[in-house]
């Protein structure tokens, strides 16, 4: 179970790092504003969450 819990956190750490940065390209290079970042943070944000809560669970 520790490695299921492993794979679930690295997967929510490269999740979040991606979206990090994709908005950080759509603010630099693209004239995005906070409504459209804010829906691409809030997903990451929910898959890492999720990530962390089943983590949880399962130890």
């Amino acid at each position: 179970m520790e490695n299921v819990a492993a794979i679930l956190r690295g997967a929510s750490i490269v999740t979040a790092t991606v979206a990090i940065m994709w908005c950080g390209y759509k603010i630099l290079f693209t004239e995005w504003d906070i409504r459209e970042i804010g829906r691409i943070l809030m997903g990451a944000l929910l898959i890492g969450g999720a990530a962390e809560l089943s983590r949880y669970f399962i130890l």
